[in-house]
């Protein structure tokens, strides 16, 4: 399992679906964050293939990958790398070949996990098509970046046309995957809510959550309760702490 950075995980709940190069366990490792929707997560799963994709707009560098699910209509997520974590994660992996990675659901829950690897061959394509990692951009999502994403979309894959969208160069790569790990998120936790002198008792389970909204909404009541729940120690693959 992986717990995100602060920062990985205020991405992840702005955005649908993207995916990330990022350092794990204090630098010591690295991993590869994919967020995509449940169906496709089932998918790969069940074994179906996944290709990773990069692309170069002057100085941005897009990421994506093609979730081979359905063969005419494939899944594609895509971002751009702008931190220099990102890069050197990235640079890592292509010099290593090996990487863990994890897949998370529409609700930044951590689903399950393989390891992937690169063969020789796209790992030293993609060094060369990279280029100087001090050349990257590195900074906010400008207003250009969206474009930049809309070209990348494209170049990949040239049925997913895109108002003035026009080719960039890419790197594609086939990279092999062990069989998934599944990644059970069970939390138990009990309450109780006193609302006019009575105390109402309330069981249930949450998933993958540090803060949980339980809304019981009744015909004359609702509660909004927020809960701070702790899970069972385990251990796992952290941005800042294993």
């Amino acid at each position: 399992m992986h717990i995100p950075s602060e920062r990985i995980l205020r991405e992840m709940n702005s955005e649908e679906a993207s995916i990330w190069y990022v350092p794990a366990n204090n630098g010591e490792e690295i991993a590869l964050l994919i967020k995509a929707p449940t169906s496709s997560i089932k998918a790969l799963i069940m074994g179906c293939q996944m290709h990773l994709f990069f692309g170069k707009n002057k100085s941005y560098l897009c990421t994506g990958v093609k979730i081979l699910d359905i063969l005419d209509s494939p899944v594609f997520i895509s971002g751009i790398l702008l931190n220099y974590e990102e890069h050197s994660a990235l640079i890592r992996l292509l010099n290593e070949k090996k990487i863990p990675i994890f897949l998370f659901n529409e609700m930044d829950m951590c689903l399950a996990w393989s390891n992937l690897e690169l063969y020789e061959n796209d790992a030293l394509n993609g060094l060369k098509f990279i280029g100087k990692e001090s050349e990257l951009y590195t900074g906010p999502f400008t207003n250009e970046a969206p474009h930049v994403l809309d070209c990348f979309g494209y170049s990949a894959d040239a049925t997913n046309i895109r108002p003035n969208a026009h080719t960039l160069p890419i790197c594609e790569m086939h990279p092999t995957l062990e069989n998934w790990r599944i990644i059970h998120n069970h939390f138990l936790n009990q309450f109780h809510v006193k609302y006019r002198g009575i105390i109402m008792e309330f069981k249930c389970t949450l998933y993958h959550c540090t803060y949980v909204y339980f809304l019981a909404i009744t015909k004359y009541l609702i509660y909004d309760v927020s809960l701070v729940l702790q899970a069972p120690h385990t251990d796992c693959y952290n941005d800042g702490v294993k």
